[in-house]
């Protein structure tokens, strides 16, 4: 990934301080990770995989231990849903990528959403939900061999 320019901070107009790790193998395909951050605060991250595939949703049937250690590449323009909380969180202007896991996911979702910390800590002891991602680039991966992925017809978003 070759990068032209100076970034600038949309915060304080400062110059941004970026990383790129280029070809980081998720799930069998490669990823570059692009990073910023600035003296003022603001900061962010994306992944940009090598390869699109297209709107697709992505469905995982967690149960146990083993599945909440299990790797989830979401991209910035996604949306998570957890219907046994029930929790959607959709992406808005600063919406990040991020690498993270299973139990990842939750514990944001216990951090952004308190009033649903009990929920969550239930989920984590039960250790049974499902985990949905939309995304209409393609780039999220759940890195599962029982992860279930349905491509959704960009034409008719009613149609997976």
């Amino acid at each position: 990934m070759k990068l032209c320019g100076k970034f600038i901070c949309p915060v304080c107009r400062k110059s941004l301080v970026y990383s790129i790790i280029d070809n980081v193998d998720f799930v069998g395909e490669g990823v570059s990770i692009f990073a910023f951050s600035c003296e003022c605060g603001f900061k962010g991250v994306d992944i940009f995989p090598e390869k699109q595939h297209g709107p697709r949703t992505l469905t995982f049937k967690v149960n146990g231990d083993k599945d909440l250690n299990v790797l989830v590449a979401r991209s910035s323009t996604s949306t998570v849903i957890i219907p046994e909380l029930p929790l959607e969180i959709k992406p808005g202007p600063a919406s990040q990528g991020i690498i993270t896991t299973v139990e990842g996911i939750l514990l944001r979702a216990k951090d952004v959403f308190g009033k649903r910390t009990i929920k969550v800590n239930d989920l984590l002891l039960k250790k049974k939900f499902t985990l949905i991602i939309h995304d209409p680039k393609g780039t999220s991966a759940i890195d599962s061999p029982r992860v279930k992925i349905s491509a959704v017809n960009d034409k008719n978003p009613f149609k997976a």
